[in-house]
């Protein structure tokens, strides 16, 4: 018999069905992507690109084969200007949607920009396959034919564009352009640009044309009406009002050009590019002063701008306004946080105030925030060289190239980093592309000498160190890199010149120094004293020259005078460590090991990621007898840097000196010995740890070598007589032991020795 259901019963299990069947339907994928599509059109069309793109990519996860969503994302990260992005939508989209024509045109346009024209070409003649009456894509092909140099089959497209559509103004600009470069570019050229024109008076790109025509035939005047048509029907336009500026300066008419980039800089004001005109005009002219003013009086003019705001502090920092830059960001940032442009400026402030650490981290996070951001990326790069990390700055300048190839900024800093690491063939490879980008710069021709140099192909290189001088007579590197060749050369009073000369141009602490050892060569202490005193004083506030001037006192055993120097080096660059290095010498030399302890724990504590300092905080511990202090600060060092030799070295022999884990010393002393492997001393710390393990063969090999290299070395000469006496090699064990005697007399090693000696009898 069936149970009655009551009717409340029932209706709560209708309404259970009606639920589920509701839920169903509202997650059926194709229902989703289509609501998530329309949502982000609708944003799209309210100019919301990020909401836009967020909706887009939901419907792609409700169905990741949607076309329609593949391309509406493509468009919306062509708004927001994320090239790479929208370049990968649309293939996907022309993979999933073959007929689709607007794709195919954008995605043709897009590697056209991206100079991929083999790309475009073939996206073209896919559209032409379908429609061969498709105006738009016979220009295109002309287009990238053009860009591949086939100026005839570009003329051809271009053509059969206007037998289609004969009333387009841009084809007739396109083939006017074309006529242009041609045999005879006279009455023809001018002809198709005029009629395009007359078609359309606000095509900037005719008007632009026709005026570097005329400018080409001597015809200032009608260049300048040209030009300013093009500004006034595209005022956006950045390149007519360049190009009208430059008008103006090649007729020595600065004042004009000044108003011309000013007004760009007010009215264009949104556009960092824009605003970056006339800046970059008064810094190619050395008029900081005036770009000064001008920034400061239209930041006032305009408060809101942020790209405004940005430039003026640029220029502060140029100036070496520090205070006042970081007031004009902070400013900025209360209107616009996020700007990843803020991000770069705040990097080269921290970067003045020799804050490396702080600038890479704040560089790392706005490149995971701005991954596409050229600008973002030379700053890290040039964050990571500064705080060693050679890899990441190579990448990350490597990044800005495949970008932009010719951005001198990353060039200069990938010759920089090529150059420390000794890598040859990256600084040739540099220095050929900043030639063939910048002919008129010296900086190529001096990495090229450089790497010439260092395959000893002299005479090359000495021939590219005065092209470098030719283009800036001023260069005090190349002055000194010629000196050096000629100084190989045995042409030692021309390297002499040049020495004096590079000192002379702005105290080249290097020419400097190499001209102090020939004085103390000849000699002429005094002289070499005076030398370095007078550029100190020509140049105070100069912490490589009062590095020099501290190490030629310390030669001197002026040590009062050296440690004075050092620390005034240190006071005017506190991130220099080679002045804190001297420091310690003149300290230690004193006998005040503590005043040298102490200057490193400053030291760690503004740089807490530098290896090197902990590792010298160990060693000077060592020194001073507390080896538990000294392992301490040796093991944090390692904690920074694993593989960092020095402190595997010492961790490791004093671990074997203290009857310590044998297996971890070996470890660490092979770490050391991988990365010091010409040392002695690395070589006689992985010895002691194979002696302490009886691998007395290969301590014997070791010491072998190493006492080669480091004859005068007490502790190898010791060591290599206990291994001898382990394998009843006696008359050897004895003639080592005594060397380490009279090498080291009243030590610890002199003691060990003798009792060593004695035993053998």
């Amino acid at each position: 018999m069936m149970t009655k259901l009551k009717p409340d019963r029932v209706g709560i299990m209708i309404l259970a069905i009606f639920c589920v069947s509701a839920t169903g339907c509202f997650r059926d994928p194709k229902v989703q992507r289509v609501k998530y599509l329309e949502s982000g059109r609708r944003y799209e069309r309210e100019g919301k690109y990020q909401e836009a793109a967020i909706q887009f990519a939901n419907a792609l996860k409700a169905d990741k084969n949607f076309g329609d969503a593949h391309y509406e994302l493509a468009k919306t990260y062509i708004q927001m200007n994320m090239a790479q992005a929208a370049f990968n939508e649309l293939q996907r989209t022309v993979d999933l949607a073959p007929d689709n024509i607007a794709a195919r045109m954008d995605l043709g346009d897009l590697a056209l920009a991206g100079k991929q024209y083999g790309i475009t070409e073939d996206q073209a003649s896919a559209i032409l396959s379908i429609q061969p009456n498709n105006a738009d894509a016979h220009a295109m092909l002309a287009k990238a034919k053009a860009e591949n140099g086939d100026t005839a089959a570009a003329m051809d497209e271009i053509k059969k564009a206007l037998s289609i559509d004969p009333n387009r103004a841009r084809f007739h600009t396109l083939l006017g352009m074309l006529q242009s470069g041609g045999a005879n570019p006279g009455g023809t050229a001018q002809a198709e640009l005029k009629k395009a024109i007359e078609l359309d008076p606000k095509d900037a790109t005719a008007h632009l044309a026709l005026a570097f025509m005329l400018q080409g035939q001597n015809n200032p005047s009608g260049a300048e009406r040209e030009f300013a048509a093009a500004v006034s029907s595209s005022p956006g336009n950045l390149q007519a009002r360049v190009s009208l500026a430059a008008l103006y300066i090649q007729q020595g008419e600065h004042a004009k050009a000044e108003a011309i980039l000013q007004k760009a800089s007010e009215e264009l004001r949104d556009s960092p590019q824009a605003v970056g005109l006339l800046k970059d005009y008064y810094i190619r002219n050395s008029q900081l002063d005036q770009a000064e003013s001008a920034y400061a009086a239209m930041s006032q003019r305009h408060p809101d701008s942020v790209s405004l705001k940005l430039a003026y502090a640029n220029i502060l920092v140029a100036q070496n306004k520090i205070t006042q830059a970081q007031t004009i960001a902070d400013e900025a940032g209360r209107l616009r946080e996020s700007d990843p442009r803020l991000a770069v400026l705040k990097g080269m402030i921290l970067l003045n105030q020799k804050r490396a650490d702080d600038a890479y981290k704040l560089l790392q996070d706005a490149a995971k925030n701005s991954p596409d951001n050229i600008e973002v990326s030379l700053w890290l790069g040039v964050a990571a060289r500064t705080k060693g990390d050679f890899p990441l700055a190579q990448q990350s300048f490597k990044k800005v190239l495949i970008a932009e190839p010719s951005n001198f900024s990353a060039l200069q800093g990938t010759a920089e980093l090529a150059s420390a690491k000794g890598d040859m063939d990256l600084l040739r490879q540099i220095a050929t592309s900043t030639v063939k980008a910048y002919p008129a710069s010296g900086d190529g021709f001096l990495w090229l000498g450089t790497a010439e140099a260092n395959d000893k192909q002299f005479e090359k290189a000495a021939d590219d160190f005065q092209r470098a001088l030719k283009a800036d007579p001023k260069n005090s590197t190349a002055m000194l890199e010629l000196a050096q060749v000629r100084l190989t050369q045995r042409h030692v009073p021309e390297a002499r010149a040049l020495l004096e000369r590079a000192v002379e141009v702005n105290g080249n602490p290097q020419a400097l120094h190499l001209l102090v050892l020939s004085d103390l060569q000849s000699k002429q202490a005094d002289k070499a004293l005076n030398r370095v005193r007078e550029q100190a004083g020509r140049f105070p506030q100069s912490a490589a020259l009062n590095n020099e001037l501290a190490l030629l006192q310390l030669e001197r055993k002026d040590l009062a005078g050296a440690a004075t120097s050092a620390e005034r080096a240190m006071h005017l660059d506190p991130s220099d460590s080679a002045a804190v290095k001297i420091y310690t010498e003149t300290q230690l030399a004193l006998g005040n090991t503590p005043a040298a302890i102490s200057r490193w724990q400053q030291w760690s504590a503004s740089h807490p990621k530098d290896a090197q300092g902990l590792s010298i905080l160990g060693m000077l511990e060592e020194a001073s007898g507390d080896h538990s202090k000294a392992m301490d600060y040796y093991k944090n060092a390692l904690e920074i840097q694993p593989d960092q030799p020095m402190a595997s070295n010492n961790l490791a022999y004093l671990m074997v000196e203290n009857d310590m884990n044998l297996d971890v010393a070996l470890s660490l002393a092979q770490t050391a010995h991988r990365g010091l492997p010409n040392s002695p001393s690395t070589a006689d710390t992985l010895a002691w740890v194979y002696f302490h393990k009886g691998a007395y063969d290969m301590a014997r090999d070791l010491l072998e070598d190493a006492a080669a290299k480091d004859p005068k070395n007490a502790s190898i000469q010791y060591h290599l007589g206990m291994t001898y006496s382990r394998l009843n090699q006696k008359a050897d064990a004895r003639t080592h032991l005594q060397k380490a005697v009279s090498l080291a007399p009243n030590t610890q090693t002199m003691s060990a020795a003798t009792q060593e000696l004695q035993r053998l009898g």
